[in-house]
């Protein structure tokens, strides 16, 4: 039958993120009996791909569900363990004496017939039912399993951040396990074959690209046996592990990814039990709160799961408009504005989330800054063309350049530029703008080469005359 699984938040099921995409899958699983010997095949067959997403801030989640899901049943254990530590009244007391002695008076009145009816119960059920009950001297299991691709991708959607790790792919899964079980456990024999390929991908956050982390398919064959050696009545096992050449390829930028996603998951861990760790030390003012200041804890961690991976920095003098496909804001001189884009549509309920060359949308941005508008066809593509210069007209220019933060990728709108003097001359430095002449100061010059001299942002309205 086909299935899904997606995540969304609220009642509503609103914003839903694909994690499985629709499959298909058949599962068969029959038995036979023939004398002390019972068969069982289980047959696993899936008729279309696997595509799972999985997200470290997915996984927090999760986490946090089970942790609460673990606070409610013992907290409703200790509300039982505290009810029945109640002393009962004497009414109660002596309704429960009178009860038990009418009980034993029965079962002395009765202890006759039922002696009679358990023995003719149990002859009616070993006549009835047969085979039910009988112990095989041998259980075989035979299970065989194929699937044709599943795809892995993992995610790091922590702190800001929404960009993916790596991707595993696993073609061509064969496997074909038999197990015998005996009625001593020591005889027990299997053998098992197991085949597959494994391709690899990583994600260069610098380029925004996939590349390539194996170079070629890694194949691999695992046979496992126990069974009886020859010429002794001693059980061995035997593994067999036949790999082919495993070429990895793999830039610093992914050694920087894994570590930033590591110390991110280590300050989501940390602030949790930090909060859980003063949670205890409260003491008996947290008594009886304990489930409501954990769940308010956990919230407090998980803020730091936040996704807004995109932002727009003004630091050119004027506010900025900046339009995507469904969202429209305005940033103030000196502010950063985050924001994200809508995920591609596809099978199944939520959507997906794709980067790189295989993001079907292009993620396009307009800024509108002093009724001119400049647009970005695909911001991704930007972060590796550097510092760009715009013209808005009457001689006023602006620059823009996309950079890679920490948590998020950035479009720096500036209306300023940087001048080093590596000589060790001073250099005096002015702009003309319609023939009007701004002073900018003087460029100090160093002999020893190893300082520079900066001209910091000058607000347009004074220098561009606005």
């Amino acid at each position: 039958d086909e299935f899904e699984m997606y995540s969304a938040q609220g009642p509503f099921l609103s914003d839903p993120v694909q994690i499985l995409s629709p499959t298909k899958l058949s599962f068969f699983v029959s038995t036979k009996n023939k004398a002390d010997r019972s068969s069982t095949d289980i047959a696993f067959v899936s008729l279309a791909d696997f595509n799972i997403i999985l997200s470290i801030r997915q996984y927090a989640l999760l986490m946090a569900i089970a942790s609460s899901t673990t606070d409610c049943f013992s907290r409703d254990a200790d509300d039982d363990t505290l009810s029945m530590e109640e002393a009962l009244t004497d009414k109660e007391t002596d309704r429960i004496k009178k009860l038990g002695e009418a009980l034993a008076k029965n079962d002395d009145d009765a202890s006759g017939v039922e002696l009679v009816m358990s023995r003719h119960s149990s002859s009616i059920g070993q006549s009835s039912h047969g085979t039910k009950n009988k112990k095989f001297k041998e259980r075989v299991f035979k299970m065989k399993s194929t699937l044709p691709n599943t795809n892995i991708t993992v995610i790091n959607d922590l702190q800001g951040v929404d960009e993916a790790l790596f991707k595993i792919t696993i073609s061509s899964f064969l496997n074909n396990t038999e197990v015998c079980f005996k009625v001593n456990k020591t005889d027990t024999i299997f053998h098992s074959h197991t085949y597959l390929l494994i391709n690899a991908d990583y994600f260069d956050a610098h380029s925004k690209r996939w590349e390539r982390l194996l170079l070629k398919p890694w194949e691999l064959d695992f046979k496992a046996v126990r069974g009886q050696k020859k010429n002794t009545a001693r059980k061995a096992a035997t593994v067999d592990i036949e790999s082919h050449a495993c070429e990895l390829s793999f830039s610093e930028q992914f050694i920087i990814s894994l570590k930033s996603a590591s110390a991110m998951w280590s300050v989501y861990s940390g602030a949790n039990n930090k909060a859980l760790a003063l949670i205890e030390e409260m003491g008996s003012f947290a008594e009886g709160n304990t489930r409501f200041l954990k769940s308010r804890a956990s919230f407090a961690a998980r803020a730091l799961t936040t996704t807004l991976p995109y932002g727009l920095s003004n630091r050119s003098g004027l506010p900025v408009t900046y339009v995507t496909t469904d969202y429209t804001s305005v940033v103030n001189d000196s502010s950063t504005g985050f924001f994200h884009f809508p995920r591609s549509s596809g099978e199944g309920v939520g959507g997906y989330r794709l980067y790189g060359q295989y993001a079907k949308e292009k993620k396009t941005i307009s800024i509108i800054i002093a009724d001119q508008q400049i647009s970005f066809k695909h911001i991704d593509d930007e972060v590796v063309k550097g510092k760009r210069v715009h013209q808005l007209g009457d001689g006023l220019y602006i620059f823009t350049e996309v950079k890679k933060t920490g948590k998020a990728l950035i479009l720096y709108i500036s209306s300023f530029m940087d001048i080093y003097n590596h000589t060790s001359l001073d250099f005096y430095t002015s702009m003309m703008i319609n023939n009007d002449v701004s002073d900018l100061g003087t460029n100090l010059g160093d002999k020893s080469f190893s300082q520079h001299s900066r001209f910091h942002r000058r607000d347009m309205r004074r220098i561009f005359g606005v």
